[in-house]
């Protein structure tokens, strides 16, 4: 059925945005550009539901490569997701929705956790088990730990030693390696029950899993940081959890890190009970390859040892993730004078909008894609010169290519960031910000972050915005562009 009024007046982007999705519960709508309704689906995190290739009907809508598929999003409580899904259902009649999906194979969750601990167990320990958390929040519990999903469970406390991974695998820092390997543990491509959930980027170096009735939390430390230097020589003991070997802090190791512990950390860490014994017990024991899930880890650390991961590791980049950004051109201003006519897509009065002149939208972004490595490498000094894309507001909009005649298109600002200990560099486009608008004042003061942060073994190269010869993109629809007006 075609979408009326109502549903088109919802906040929508494109199949190929979706990353940008927004997070609340509600319902959403799969449509073409002829305004067609594919299919219609309930999510509690609508972007968490559409992450990379996980849902189930991803793989139909990229197969279709004449279409240009939007996805309309409109927020519902989630006690009341089922209602509402089968009456929208009922009223568009999505062909989709009566079509069969083929099953995929979903691994109990304790599989999940022994081929976790498998990877982390020469470099981690357990900390204790701690009591149910209950209701209580007088004791300033941060929002992650007061999690309503954790509070009547028994939680335990599995630590990830930096400082035992830089030494295990030989690293010169604490630093981009341990943070490959800890994405590398917690990453995976097979259906769970339940999986690690992420509490990024407010908390990124902690991982909960719910698994056999208990809580799981992982969270990578350094034992000089925790104690704050303060003498401490841990003993541990063998013990097993889901059936895999692992070690535990001793009765008395525990005690005495409670008795030397700081403050800030004191509540959760000060309640625990010594682990003595395997508390999860296997109900469906998967034959699973541990000895690969560890070597995979040391692969990691290898690679990087080597130079083919980290910054400039081209031939890792190739293979990674890329995210969508938004860059703010340095020619725009000069572009949207009279005599160009500027084709470009967004939202204008709350409505989205397709092939609209670039004048009527108050902010105008040139949208484009970076590997999401070399974003993570370049974000601390990057900030406001390159922003990750997100909905649009009310008065933005972008376009993918700026042609300043019928020959010339128009090709961003670019940095080039060098490795000195691989030789090896990676690039990333830039622009303007409202406080640094030219491309002489973006250069200053990216040079001024990265002299503050000490980043010595980097070197910095800077290509301002140039033209170039156009290339033919005859026949793609979809693609807002800067022509010449008549």
């Amino acid at each position: 059925m075609i979408a009326d009024t109502r549903l088109l007046g919802l906040v929508c982007t494109s199949l190929k945005m979706k990353d940008i999705l927004p997070e609340y519960a509600g319902i959403y709508y799969v449509v073409d550009a002829s305004n067609t309704v594919w299919y219609i689906g309930q999510a509690q995190n609508i972007r968490k539901r559409w992450q990379g290739k996980s849902h189930h009907r991803i793989h139909q809508f990229i197969h279709q490569k004449n279409q240009d598929f939007r996805i309309f999003c409109e927020p519902v409580p989630v006690k009341q997701l089922s209602d509402v899904e089968t009456a929208r259902i009922s009223a568009y009649r999505p062909h989709l929705n009566n079509t069969p999906t083929k099953p995929k194979k979903v691994h109990p969750t304790e599989t999940l956790l022994r081929e976790t601990i498998a990877a982390i167990a020469d470099f981690s320990f357990i900390l204790g088990i701690e009591p149910p958390r209950g209701s209580n929040t007088e004791n300033g519990l941060i929002a992650i730990m007061a999690h309503p999903k954790v509070l009547p469970l028994e939680v335990i406390h599995i630590y990830v030693d930096s400082q035992q991974i830089q030494s295990l695998f030989k690293l010169e820092t604490i630093g981009d390696e341990v943070f490959a390997i800890r994405k590398h543990i917690f990453s995976t491509r097979k259906a769970y029950a339940n999986k690690w959930e992420a509490y990024t980027p407010q908390y990124p170096f902690l991982h909960r899993l719910y698994v056999g009735g208990y809580a799981v939390e992982i969270a990578e430390w350094t034992i000089k940081s925790l104690l704050q230097n303060k003498p401490w020589t841990p003993e541990y003991h063998e013990v097993t959890l889901a059936g895999e070997v692992i070690r535990a802090l001793t009765p008395r190791s525990l005690a005495d890190l409670q008795k030397q512990l700081s403050s800030s950390y004191g509540y959760h860490i000060k309640r625990l009970r010594c682990y003595s014994s395997d508390c999860i017990p296997l109900l469906f024991n998967e034959n699973i390859d541990l000895d690969a899930r560890k070597e995979s880890v040391s692969k990691v650390a290898q690679d990087y040892s080597q130079g083919q991961r980290g910054l400039g590791s081209r031939g890792s980049l190739r293979n990674q993730k890329k995210i969508l950004i938004f860059v703010r051109c340095f020619g725009f201003a000069t572009l949207q004078d009279s005599k160009i006519g500027i084709s470009a897509q967004g939202v204008i009065d709350g409505q989205w909008v397709d092939h609209q002149l670039a004048r009527n939208f108050e902010t105008l972004y040139f949208l484009t894609e970076v590997n999401q490595e070399t974003w993570r490498q370049v974000s601390s000094y990057l900030y406001d010169f390159v922003i990750p894309a997100q909905l649009l507001r009310n008065g933005e909009g972008y376009v993918t290519h700026v042609y300043v005649s019928p020959r010339k298109e128009l090709k961003l600002a670019r940095l080039t960031v060098k490795c000195k200990r691989t030789t090896t560099s990676v690039s990333i486009p830039l622009g303007a910000s409202p406080e640094f608008p030219t491309f002489e004042l973006v250069k200053a003061e990216i040079r001024r972050r990265v002299a503050s942060q000490n980043l010595n073994n980097i070197q910095l190269s800077f290509r301002a915005e140039t033209t170039t010869q156009a290339q033919q993109r005859a026949g793609r629809a979809g693609k807002a562009q800067f022509e010449i007006a008549p």
